[in-house]
């Protein structure tokens, strides 16, 4: 929370502030390779949200809404019929336990109305945020409002500018600049230059995705200076086990940023759904590890602010009882 100076709670802040910090010690100014997974269709979710599309479209949106809550309620049915909740930890228990688990997972695509929706509710770490946080109201962004949307027939171009003017923006660019610069670094981004950008939305989506892979005008540019193997091959990214690590080494720190009563005193979440979603993961009933980092991230955020503004009025306050 220092070093973002926000609820910031992408995972990966935490290997690109280790790379950032490593770089520092033999350089001052680094290359990112940000923008090119926006601008050149390089993440395999434009091409899951597509064929999941392609699927869902066949039938009425209002059934495919039915079917979505009829298949979330059972989901949440089964965490409390007896014997539901697998009780010897993840991976364990009789499959047909986590059905409803599945079910509540699946549902929340199902509802879709469109690619942009699909690709909304993959980047959604809430489906409800007044579930989880106390007098919330519906706040309307880039995702989620379709007048923002860009008005293009590619359902996957449609998809490229939602991440560039939102999960770029917002995420990406964020988690480096503050991790940098945490560190004394500066990093660059020359994918970013605005003839850069022209160029990649010039371009038909064959030159972006071909046969299954993404970025393929760029793997072609770059096998002229490296070897093939560099490039093709799968995508590496940042992910670290948060899920592991909540449920083990980290578990005593959720215990106590989440504690019922703390979080009741403190007012802003609703301690009931927290807790289900905390037990729900601890069990392996359900995988909330995104969702659960945005709270702690939130939570740590909170504590680390409450400090600073105590340390502060203390400080203050000597210099005042001084004289000073």
């Amino acid at each position: 929370p220092t070093i973002y100076d926000e609820p910031f709670a992408d995972p990966s802040q935490i290997p690109t502030y280790l790379v950032s910090r490593l770089t520092r010690g033999a350089v001052k100014v680094a290359l990112s390779g940000d923008g090119g997974d926006e601008l050149f269709a390089g993440y395999k979710h434009y091409q899951r949200c597509q064929m999941h599309w392609e699927q869902m479209k066949r039938f009425p949106v209002w059934l495919r809404q039915d079917a979505a809550t009829a298949m979330s309620a059972l989901g949440r049915l089964s965490w409390h019929l007896p014997g539901a909740r697998p009780s010897a930890g993840p991976g364990q228990g009789v499959s047909w336990k986590r059905i409803g688990a599945k079910l509540e997972r699946k549902a929340k695509r199902l509802a879709a109305e469109s690619p942009q929706d699909l690709l909304a509710r993959h980047h959604a770490r809430c489906q409800n945020a007044t579930e989880f946080v106390a007098g919330a109201a519906p706040v309307p962004t880039v995702l989620t409002d379709p007048s923002r949307w860009a008005n293009v027939s590619e359902p996957i171009q449609a998809m490229l500018y939602l991440d560039l003017v939102d999960y770029l923006a917002d995420d990406i660019l964020v988690k480096v600049d503050r991790a940098s610069m945490a560190v004394g670094l500066e990093v660059r981004c020359p994918f970013l230059d605005y003839r850069v950008i022209e160029f990649a939305w010039s371009l038909p989506m064959p030159m972006r995705i071909s046969r299954g892979s993404g970025k393929w005008i760029l793997r072609e540019v770059l096998a002229r200076y490296v070897p093939r193997d560099l490039t093709d091959r799968a995508k590496m990214g940042f992910n670290v086990p948060i899920a592991d690590w909540l449920r083990g080494p980290l578990r005593e720190w959720v215990e106590t940023l989440l504690d019922e009563r703390r979080i009741r005193e403190q007012g802003f979440l609703r301690p009931e759904p927290v807790r289900r979603i905390w037990q729900q993961h601890v069990t392996g009933f359900q995988n909330h590890d995104y969702l659960l980092w945005n709270l702690l991230m939130f939570q740590a955020w909170n504590d680390a602010t409450a400090l600073g503004r105590r340390s502060i009025y203390e400080h203050v306050n000597d210099k005042v009882s001084s004289g000073q």
